[in-house]
């Protein structure tokens, strides 16, 4: 069990790690076409095609910390113009670690 400090496991964290399809390598133009995530909440697996928007994004409400690897360049900035509302999250962008 890794732990975060504070005498907290990582598993008792609301944090998703994630990552996304799209058909494009432009943001401006990029949709998402497939979502993939792991939840230390739920301890599971999740990927989504691009149809399941609504459940992409109450997945990602459930969590407090969201990490993804060049997210805040790419990722991001795509699903807040597909109507996802980050801005309350905790952002880890593993490209910048």
């Amino acid at each position: 069990m890794k732990t975060l400090g504070c005498g907290s496991s990582l598993e008792e964290k609301s944090v998703l790690v994630f990552d996304i399809e799209t058909n494009s390598l432009d943001i401006l133009k990029a949709s998402v076409r497939y979502f993939g995530a792991f939840s230390y909440l739920t301890n599971e697996f999740y990927m989504f095609a691009h149809t399941k928007k609504t459940e992409m994004y109450e997945l990602m409400k459930k969590h407090s910390v969201i990490v993804g690897f060049n997210c805040k360049n790419f990722d991001l900035p795509i699903l807040e113009r597909e109507g996802f509302n980050l801005k309350y999250k905790t952002i880890v962008d593993l490209w910048e670690i």
